[in-house]
């Protein structure tokens, strides 16, 4: 009965040190490296936002003065190609701004979904282990009882 005791004991040992290194210590590897990688990932995207909010806002603002411009002007229609051109600009700079998000909120996704990933492949290497060290525990046990009720 001791060396089946001594057995499950061993076994356990070894089940602990798995989920050690199975998920502990990768996870502290990842959140790490995930720490530093997400901050740089953010600073790049709110840099790329802000220049591209910066670029919208210098046009509505040149737009906006070209408008009181030609309402103060003797001939307004000499202002409208101008005119034109800034409204398609616009147009063009909101464009880049919302891809931007879109590409922003489509990557962020994506990255917290590998993390989800990693974490249940984690897990489940864990489960695992802790499967095959309940089985090995049930058949010796039950090899045990077998052999004291003999």
């Amino acid at each position: 009965m001791a060396e089946v005791h001594r057995q499950i004991q061993i076994q356990l040992e070894e089940m602990l040190k798995s989920f050690h290194n199975e998920l502990l210590t990768e996870l502290e590897k990842k959140v790490e490296l995930d720490a530093r990688y997400l901050n740089a990932a953010l600073k790049k995207y709110q840099t790329e936002h802000k220049s591209k909010g910066e670029s919208l806002e210098k046009c509505q603002a040149e737009l906006k003065k070209l408008r009181r411009k030609s309402q103060g002007s003797k001939h307004p229609s000499k202002y409208g190609d101008k005119e034109m051109q800034y409204v398609e600009a616009i147009s063009n700079k909101q464009s880049e701004l919302d891809n931007c998000i879109a590409e922003g909120y489509k990557h962020a996704l994506s990255e917290e979904r590998r993390r989800y990933c990693f974490l249940v492949d984690r897990q489940c290497a864990v489960a695992k282990n802790s499967s095959v060290y309940h089985g090995k525990v049930r058949k010796n046990t039950a090899l045990h009882f077998l052999f004291i009720c003999w």
